[in-house]
């Protein structure tokens, strides 16, 4: 469709003034009736080729139709505008561009201030700022000054001064900063007549962004049972500005085992906590990394106390027949002359006692010679013990055994807690010494018999050989078990 250009009442030779705008408090627009016109049409206006308004026609008797384009952006200088219909289905037509300018008035006194823009684009980090020079003159083009001027920032934006006075040469400087991307408007009014008005346009642009990461130690030293957590806290800020950047994805990365976020969020300000927990004490390094450039990093050092009882696990284990000190405490690490605790839930039969420098061999649930016994029992079955050197829990052995009779057999759940390094006066060293001097004998001896698990099971646990204040690995008899077997 053909479309007439749209109708400026208030333009004059091309020219619309600032009295004529502030009169109006806006520039009239009024757009023509156009042939095939119809309901649901959408009119879109445009000055200066942004969208400023969007009338969706109802009646066809609504046009023509006026609209009004704000003060605020009505600012001196060159203008245009134009407006496009589209109709339901989606055709669209545009109209011919009017251009015009807005001049400033000249008032009874023949004031005429004059905006220029010294500065503009500088960056919106609040601290770079842009320049409006406003020169006041006669209509003789003299230069006033001594004249106070008003300044307004519309939409945002810091000016560098309410109001100032023209300098000899007429003309005063103002300086205008942001911290927001994007237009900032300013009107400047003179005090002697508030009808001499002009408003001027300037934009701000985005902060070209130096990340820096930082990290700092909010809690430490904290206990390595697991529940207890060291804090890292992060922050990611844009150098050029001092700011925090929100949203970013940082990675995370410690040295030794640990439960920790492998990936966390910055939040509004840039800042993020780390929560950091383990079973391990000790030191451990947490390193975290911008994920957009890992280049970008930061490490603090922290650190993880004992606190006993650790509790080292819970895990459910199939108790049946014969079960070793080996299944119990086979996937945890333990340390010479620490005490650990083995707590289950289900209640063996009784506990066998390999004799005659024998232990209990996992692999042929049997008793075998040969093999070196490793803990120091104090109590009377397996759920206090004292390993006598550092190793896996599935290398240690044991004379010791629970065995579970078929109807008292099932699933358990086994815990295992470490009480640390025991007081060296609860070990006899004579009796150790002993003990060392049998097992060393034993691994050199060159028999090689087994003891057949076919074991009936006894009335009730055997007697240690020692006193119970030496707690020594006793030596007790083995009674066979009729009628019973590994599978049974």
């Amino acid at each position: 469709m053909a479309l007439l250009p749209p109708i400026l009442p208030q333009l004059v030779n091309g020219i619309i003034t600032t009295n004529q705008i502030s009169a109006d408090n806006g520039i009239i627009v009024q757009i023509p009736t156009y042939g095939n016109v119809s309901q649901n049409d959408t009119i879109n206006l445009y000055f200066n080729g942004i969208l400023v308004e969007t009338y969706l026609v109802i009646n066809v008797s609504d046009l023509p139709k006026l609209f009004m384009i704000p003060r605020n952006i009505s600012t001196s200088g060159t203008k245009s505008v134009y407006y496009s219909v589209t109709d339901k289905v989606q055709n669209m037509s545009e109209s011919p561009r009017v251009n015009f300018n807005v001049s400033q008035s000249q008032t009874a006194a023949g004031y005429t201030l004059t905006p220029t823009i010294i500065v503009n684009n500088s960056q919106a980090n609040n601290v770079n700022y842009n320049i409006i020079l406003y020169t006041l003159s006669s209509p003789t083009g003299a230069s006033v000054s001594n004249v106070y001027l008003l300044f307004e920032a519309l939409g945002g934006g810091t000016l560098g001064a309410a109001y100032g006075a023209t300098n000899a040469n007429g003309q005063y400087q103002l300086t205008v900063r942001s911290a927001a991307v994007g237009s900032v408007l300013v009107q400047a009014t003179v005090s002697l007549d508030t009808a001499v008005t002009t408003f001027t346009d300037l934009n701000f642009v985005a902060v070209p962004v130096a990340y820096q990461l930082t990290t700092s130690i909010t809690s430490n030293n904290n206990s390595a049972d697991g529940q207890h957590a060291n804090v890292i806290q992060a922050r990611l800020i844009n150098a050029n500005t001092g700011q925090g950047i929100a949203g970013q994805p940082l990675l995370v990365y410690v040295s030794g085992p640990a439960t920790y976020p492998a990936t966390i969020i910055t939040n509004a300000t840039g800042y993020v906590s780390i929560y950091i927990t383990t079973y391990t004490p000790g030191q451990l390094t947490v390193s975290v990394y911008l994920e957009a450039n890992t280049s970008i990093s930061s490490s603090q050092n922290i650190n993880f106390t004992v606190n006993y009882p650790i509790v080292l696990g819970s895990r459910t284990v199939w108790l049946q027949h014969d079960v070793g000190i080996q299944k119990l405490l086979g996937p945890y690490n333990l340390t010479a002359f620490n005490r650990y605790t083995i707590e289950i839930t289900r209640e063996p039969s009784t506990v066998w006692n390999c004799q005659n420098n024998q232990a209990f061999n996992i692999s042929t649930t049997s008793c075998a010679i040969g093999i070196e016994r490793a803990f120091y029992f104090l109590d009377d079955d397996l759920s206090d013990v004292v390993p006598l050197r550092t190793a896996s829990g599935a290398n240690l052995s044991s004379e010791r055994v629970m065995w579970f009779a078929p109807a008292n057999s099932g699933y358990g759940v086994v815990t295992i807690k470490d009480w640390g390094p025991q007081n060296a006066a609860a070990f006899d060293p004579a009796l150790l010494e002993q003990l060392e001097a049998e097992q060393i004998a034993e691994r050199d001896a060159p028999k090689e018999e087994t003891v057949s698990d076919e074991l009936t099971e006894p009335t009730g646990l055997p007697t240690r050989a020692l006193s119970s204040e030496q707690e020594a690995l006793p030596q007790l008899t083995v009674q066979p078990r009729a009628g019973e077997s590994e599978n049974s």
